[in-house]
């Protein structure tokens, strides 16, 4: 799974555990990966998940707007 973050605060390639919910409000609990950085990210407290490119992961995706918490896992 892959997040958009801002990369001034949050290293690319780290791993981000994150909990959410989704549209529907089904809990969304995964291990993401910060590998890609967007526009309107700017900030601690923004984020992308990348959902794919077919049509479901796209509707989602316009959907998404919820909040949540996360954990970034860095090495020692």
């Amino acid at each position: 799974y892959s997040m958009a973050i801002d990369k001034s605060i949050i290293p690319m390639g780290l791993p981000i555990f994150l909990n959410t919910k989704l549209p529907d409000q089904q809990p969304f609990h995964r291990l993401m990966i910060s590998q890609d950085v967007g526009g309107a990210i700017k900030g601690p407290y923004r984020g992308d998940i990348y959902f794919g490119t077919n049509e479901k992961a796209m509707n989602i995706a316009r959907q998404m707007q919820s909040f949540g918490k996360y954990w970034i896992l860095r090495p020692n």
